[in-house]
């Protein structure tokens, strides 16, 4: 199973050689990881299960530290009803990529919300029969960094909706 995608964190890059190794030349299972296989990222995990019959993908689990990263505790939630509505398909867009493409997916990002952290996510396919994706597990570390232009969500947003942040910002204290 190839990767395409440049994974540069260390702990995300055991992860994936971990899920890697439990496949095999197939998707692995989530019952096939146990706690301890996974102890030294739990509070680092989170497992995204896809719900038919339309496929909305719903947070099932939301580790410690992600929860410390983002702010808040996603567990039971939609993603599409976490990010604000401009958002949503960004936030979207990698999950999507897992399950179009059955491959893992690695990005790093720097949140509006915290501009001198660096939060790096590995959404990794699960597949109870090893082919047809039911659950994403995603590993999501942060760490200090400089925000850099173009990597923020907002960056990534349409020219309108960046102006209309620039506005705001001349506006605030």
């Amino acid at each position: 199973m190839g990767l395409f995608m440049h994974l540069d964190h260390a702990e995300l890059q055991a992860l994936f050689t971990l899920w890697q190794q439990t496949g095999g030349a197939r998707l692995p299972a989530r019952r096939e990881f146990t706690p301890a296989d996974l102890k030294r990222w739990m509070g680092n995990l989170a497992i995204i299960r896809l719900v038919p019959p339309h496929g909305r993908l719903r947070v099932d689990l939301v580790g410690t530290r992600i929860v410390e990263i983002d702010g808040y505790d996603s567990t039971g939630r939609f993603l599409d009803e976490i990010a604000p509505p401009h958002a949503t398909d960004i936030l979207l867009e990698p999950y999507r990529n897992v399950l179009d493409h059955a491959q893992p997916h690695y990005h790093s990002v720097v949140p509006p919300s915290r501009p001198t952290t660096a939060v790096h996510r590995l959404l990794l396919p699960l597949a109870d029969d090893g082919v047809t994706i039911d659950r994403i597990l995603s590993g999501v570390c942060a760490e200090p960094a400089a925000a850099k232009p173009g990597a923020t969500v907002f960056d990534q947003l349409d020219p309108a909706a960046r102006r209309h942040r620039a506005q705001w910002a001349r506006l605030s204290c």
